[in-house]
């Protein structure tokens, strides 16, 4: 919704039908299908796109897990997509090997919204204090 609001063109994909009906409702484009599906991400428009951003979570469940993220690097690359990748990571090592696959931008939610929670809390402190000396 704010990149849409700041007139930036997405195309959201998702493997759940409940959430395509509900971004629809908002006006949102998107598709329904399987980002780690080769034929459906030849067929995606990535020729227009200046961005791919894999929101896909990784979990690990064991020696074997396959890392949708990295299936879908690999396809947008192997469908000729020439722009930039972000993807999200929550952990170093995740971190590292994104990096490695060549992401340009790495999401790291706990880590940023860590970061975020200090700047507020410093700026709170701040200005805070700031009031203090000039008596409000």
């Amino acid at each position: 919704m704010q990149l849409k609001e700041k007139g930036i063109r997405v195309l959201g994909i998702d493997f759940n039908p409940s959430a395509i009906k509900h971004w629809k409702s908002l006006g949102l484009d998107c598709e329904y299908g399987d980002s780690t599906d080769a034929e459906f991400i030849i067929d995606l428009p990535l020729n227009h796109a200046s961005w791919v951003v894999s929101s896909i979570p990784h979990i690990h469940t064991g020696l074997s897990s396959e890392d949708n993220r990295k299936t879908v690097i690999q396809l947008t690359r192997s469908a000729g997509y020439t722009g930039k990748l972000a993807a999200v990571s929550q952990s170093r090592r995740d971190t590292e090997e994104l990096n490695l696959l060549g992401v340009e931008l790495i999401l790291e939610p706990f880590q940023d919204t860590a970061d975020r929670a200090v700047k507020m809390l410093f700026e709170g402190i701040n200005s805070q204090s700031s009031n203090e000396k000039r008596g409000i």
